[in-house]
């Protein structure tokens, strides 16, 4: 007889038990569910994250940049007989080794939250200085060759440099507003003053395709940190899980 009441009573505190358990592990999982749905993510929170994967993205492909910049003169000055151009590439190279030493010494530091803001000022900076280099590049004229040949030439190299830009530098917003910007003005300061048609519609094409460039950049930074988002929240869920079902 009393052997029964013993199971009996055992039961009832092993239910007990388990359905306070249950109770804790639906409340974390409903209240991350409500995190999930509200979708209200500070840009702020993942700075640090960011920052990182675009020094990666940065450093891999270091040598793209250069080696298109070496094409590109080579052929310039084979078809121009324009020595500057030699220049251009010169002061080119410098500023783009100028931003890989920076993003090097950015992945030895330790990024904080408190620094990140700082290290992404510094790298727009890079890049506003190598966009500078793109607004000389855009400034350049030939007196000796075929008007529509050189618009063409220059033209396709600009395009070539903003979209190798966008699509290495998406998780640094808005770096391809920021480089590519003085080009734009260099640009039409120069059709406006040849009021030459091919200028102007270089002018225009070039300028509509740096805005379509930054809108697929941003959608592409919104995308990956959505992802960072839900992997932050995932994490979350499962530590909360693995407390509940401790208790």
């Amino acid at each position: 007889m009393s052997t029964g009441v013993s199971t009996s009573t055992d039961k009832i505190i092993v239910d007990k038990s388990r359905s306070h358990r249950n109770k804790a592990v639906s409340k974390a999982v409903r209240q991350t569910r409500e995190r999930l749905q509200s979708g209200h993510t500070s840009n702020s929170s993942f700075d640090r994250d960011v920052l990182k994967m675009y020094v990666a993205s940065v450093l891999q492909g270091a040598t793209i940049m250069p080696l298109f910049v070496v094409i590109i003169t080579a052929l310039g000055v084979y078809f121009t007989q324009n020595t500057q151009l030699l220049f251009w590439a010169l002061l080119t190279l410098t500023c783009h080794a100028g931003n890989i030493l920076l993003a090097r010494r950015a992945r030895r530091q330790e990024i904080t939250a408190e620094s990140a803001r700082r290290w992404r000022r510094l790298l727009l900076a890079g890049q506003f200085l190598l966009g500078c280099c793109w607004a000389i590049f855009a400034l350049q004229g030939c007196d000796t060759c075929e008007p529509s040949s050189f618009i063409l030439y220059k033209g396709a190299t600009l395009l070539i440099a903003l979209s190798v830009t966008a699509m290495s530098n998406f998780m640094l917003t808005p770096s391809v507003l920021v480089a590519f910007s003085p080009a734009v003005l260099a640009l039409g300061a120069k059709s406006g003053l040849s009021r030459d048609l091919l200028e102007i519609s270089l002018t225009a094409v070039f300028t509509t395709t740096v805005v379509s460039f930054s809108y697929i950049s941003d959608r592409l930074f919104r995308s990956n940190l959505m992802i960072l988002s839900y992997q932050s929240e995932k994490d979350d869920l499962i530590a909360e899980l693995e407390v509940a079902k401790s208790m």
